[in-house]
């Protein structure tokens, strides 16, 4: 009866095991061919405790047996520290830039106060941030001159561009002079990507700001999301139900997402330059093939120098780290942190301080 009930764990935990390795490199396969696989990487964080489970389970039953989780455990090694990052903290150096990436959600156009005393405005007045880049950045057309007079006070140095009259509106505020602004070339029928190149002593900076195709979370969605996450044992259909419908929706976001990411990594690789700091709302997490893609020879500031889950994007009890932060080898990042002190829009602020390595 034992070997039988060891054989039943050994599968089980062979198949968790299976689960959880998959889940961490998804991200790699390309979701045009193949969306559904792709974005079964969002799932990573809870494929890790089955894998877990078993541990104490084989510590009293075959010790031996602990080595399938162990080893498993050491191969998604990776994925867990770009999910979860530990790192000891290191105060920035006093010359370092700060760096801003903000979603505005519309500058809080949902609740939006009848006053130019907007809490986002404020925030960013007063950031102390040398180059910040905002996404979403629409205002009310009634007020949008009074509410940018605070942001023009500090930041000498502007760029907004509209996409097609959408919402998805690029801004880039700097204390460094624009040489340079151009659009990435993709398509996309309400996203955009910017490259900004700054001034900086005898050297530039190439700044690119993204808005990544939405995953278009509706209301409808989001209660689905929160039937999935319900701890009722109850309707485990509609639990199964509800998970297919998000998996597809996703799945078909990334697929969009797929070519957008590949031509803003094109571009990079193109116009290479000394310094490249790539931030942005990427509307897909760090496992992603759209933010692999993007970020391979970059270093991500949060994985580099944050801690925990760093998640982003908070609204309805959907957290998820989809705003990212990235710089290149030439840099050195500091103390790069999710700003949870503002939840007037949907997403956090993500700041970090930039280092270069060679001044």
């Amino acid at each position: 009866m034992k070997k039988i009930i060891v054989g039943i764990l050994l599968l089980l935990n062979g198949l968790a095991v299976v689960g959880m390795l998959i889940s961490a490199y998804a991200g790699y396969v390309d979701p045009t061919r193949h969306p559904h696989l792709s974005t079964f990487s969002i799932v990573f964080a809870y494929t890790v405790l089955p894998v877990v489970v078993f541990l104490p389970v084989w510590l009293v039953l075959r010790r031996r047996f602990m080595l399938i989780s162990l080893v498993a455990l050491v191969a998604a090694l990776p994925a867990l520290r770009t999910t979860m990052p530990v790192n000891f903290k290191h105060a920035p150096p006093t010359d370092a830039l700060k760096v801003l990436t903000y979603n505005v959600w519309l500058f809080d156009k949902w609740e939006y106060p009848q006053t130019t005393d907007n809490a986002i405005v404020r925030y960013i007045s007063e950031s102390q941030a040398d180059i910040v880049c905002v996404q979403e950045a629409c205002f009310q057309d009634f007020d949008s001159v009074a509410l940018m007079r605070p942001m023009a006070a500090v930041y000498p140095y502007r760029h907004v561009l509209r996409e097609n009259h959408s919402d998805t509106q690029l801004m880039l505020l700097s204390k460094l002079p624009i040489i340079h602004a151009e659009q990435i070339d993709y398509h996309s029928d309400a996203n955009l990507s910017m490259a900004y190149e700054l001034a900086w002593g005898s050297d530039t900076i190439l700044v690119v700001n993204n808005h990544l195709e939405t995953n278009a979370i509706t209301e409808a969605d989001r209660t689905r999301m929160q039937t999935i996450t319900n701890d009722s044992p109850r309707a485990p259909r509609s639990k199964w139900r509800s998970a297919r419908v998000l998996h597809s929706k996703l799945a078909a976001a990334a697929r969009i997402r797929a070519p957008q990411a590949r031509a803003v990594a094109q571009y990079i690789k193109d116009n290479r330059r000394r310094y490249v700091i790539v931030c942005g709302d990427f509307n897909d997490h760090p496992l992603s093939y759209a933010y692999r893609t993007i970020a391979r020879g970059l270093t991500d500031c949060f994985v580099a120098t944050g801690n925990g889950k760093g998640y982003t994007y908070h609204q309805s009890n959907i957290n998820v780290r989809i705003d990212h932060l990235l710089c290149s080898k030439t840099f050195t990042p500091y103390a790069c942190s999710v700003d949870r002190r503002i939840a007037d829009s949907d997403h956090y602020p993500v700041v970090t301080y930039l280092k270069a390595n060679d001044r």
